[in-house]
């Protein structure tokens, strides 16, 4: 699969999740402990049982049992929760997973339980937070295809792209302008 022909199969864009409900960073706020993150700092997010609602910054989720190598499988900016997926669908259970920031993270965490009963609370609000869950797993799952069938030159200009929309920047074509590249 070439960069050129490359068209999204499962979510908007790989790796890059879409931003939560507004209401959810309003629930963070009042009822969260704030946190900071500086740039390479990791969560071993596997073991800890809290969800982190991201005010400003970047994290990426990697598995911990893929070598010397991190992959990342999602990107998570402004206005996302991290560890919501896992609270909806595994609560309690271990993954092996951790965040890295990218850049200097902060934001508010509660216990997964706290996260997990507000959202239960309200039947809308469930319903709208599975929708984002799935969302989140489509772009986790776009990603591995990128990862998987475009060359690697294509992967880093459509790395560069989501990350360019990650910090609201706007790219003019120049990442397609690459040398090296037919674009």
């Amino acid at each position: 699969m070439k960069r050129a022909d490359y068209v999204p199969v499962y979510g908007r864009r790989p790796w890059l999740m879409s931003e939560d409900l507004p209401e959810a960073g309003d629930f963070f706020r009042e009822h969260g402990a704030a946190f900071r993150l500086e740039r390479r700092e990791l969560i071993n997010f596997g073991k800890d049982p809290r969800i982190f609602w991201i005010e400003e910054g970047l994290c990426a989720t990697f598995p911990t049992t893929g070598g010397d190598m991190p992959r990342f499988i999602g990107l998570f900016g402004r206005r996302t929760l991290l560890g919501g997926v896992r609270s909806m669908g595994h609560l309690g259970e271990r993954m092996e997973i951790t965040a890295v920031a990218l850049a200097e993270v902060s934001g508010f965490s509660v216990p997964a339980p706290v996260f997990r009963a507000w959202v239960s609370a309200e039947r809308e609000r469930e319903q709208a937070v599975m929708r984002s869950c799935i969302a989140k797993a489509e772009c986790q799952l776009e990603g591995v295809l990128v990862n998987d069938l475009c060359t690697v030159p294509d992967r880093v200009l459509l790395a560069i792209e989501v990350l360019a929309q990650a910090a609201g920047v706007r790219l003019d074509g120049a990442a397609r302008r690459c040398p090296g590249t037919s674009r």
